[in-house]
């Protein structure tokens, strides 16, 4: 999955979690490149 720009890959159950792994292992791997550090912030600033 491109990660890059997802919005359009996302087409089935399937690609929703690989996009959301993909997320995770962003975060994993680039924990500076984040703003938000929780999930509850992540989720906060998704919505806004």
């Amino acid at each position: 999955m491109n990660m890059t720009d997802p919005t359009n890959a996302i087409q089935s159950r399937d690609d929703f979690i690989a996009f959301v792994q993909g997320l995770s292992k962003d975060f994993q791997d680039n924990p500076d490149d984040w703003e938000n550090m929780t999930i509850d912030r992540y989720l906060e600033a998704l919505s806004a």
